[in-house]
């Protein structure tokens, strides 16, 4: 996919520096296009994530199943349409499938069989063995 390594990425680094030209911003290995958030933006949205965290611990890891389930419904529902959405904010229609194929299969039964894993505990047995692991917390 990529002739000249060093050269593509010499052409990634010109953009993310805002130093490319136009022939730079029109060369046809670009995929698509991303939005860059300030730092101001970026520290906001931590900010807010960390606000929002404690009441999201609070939220049984059942809820939690529930809502990531009625999320997996709502994104099938509405696949065209976050296609769509990707598209407009840039991404290649191909990529913007495979991102949706993605979410997809993170389905609400894969979730839920995994759920020890979420709460820290995993096994594992087949062939006569057993394997299991857990976390702990370390103070």
């Amino acid at each position: 996919m990529l002739q000249d390594l060093y050269e593509a990425m010499a052409l990634k680094a010109r953009l993310d520096c805002g130093k490319g030209d136009e022939a730079d911003r029109r060369d046809p290995r670009l995929a698509g296009r991303v939005a860059h958030s300030t730092d101001t933006q970026s520290r906001e949205a931590l900010r807010l994530a960390r606000r929002a965290q404690p009441g999201w611990a609070r939220v049984s890891l059942e809820r939690r199943l529930d809502f990531a389930g009625a999320f997996h419904c709502a994104l099938r529902a509405r696949a065209e349409e976050f296609v769509d959405v990707l598209v407009a904010e840039g991404h290649p229609a191909q990529v913007a499938r495979w991102e949706l194929a993605s979410l997809l299969s993170i389905t609400p039964a894969l979730l839920r069989a995994h759920r020890g894993c979420a709460q820290g505990r995993h096994s594992q047995a087949g062939k006569g063995r057993f394997a299991g692991t857990g976390r702990e917390p370390t103070c």
